[in-house]
């Protein structure tokens, strides 16, 4: 049975964390640029590495919905 394995929900939390821990540092390096205001190192570091650690946690949280919907025999 697909929801059986119980191995499954292990990945399944470490990707999630993975993907809080990505949104987190990028939301602070956004927080940086927003508070410091706009100047060479915080708009490099806010919108060059912020939002691109951003849109990188979100890739990683429906990649693992999408395989948890899978392991669970939803998709």
């Amino acid at each position: 049975m697909p929801g059986d394995d119980p191995r499954a929900g292990g990945w399944v939390d470490r990707e999630i964390t993975l993907s809080a821990v990505f949104i987190l540092a990028g939301l602070a390096c956004l927080l940086l640029f927003l508070v410091k205001g706009i100047g060479a190192f915080t708009m490099g570091l806010g919108m060059f590495v912020g939002i691109p650690l951003v849109l990188l946690g979100i890739v990683f949280y429906l990649i693992a919905v999408v395989d948890d919907l899978r392991r669970r025999g939803a998709l």
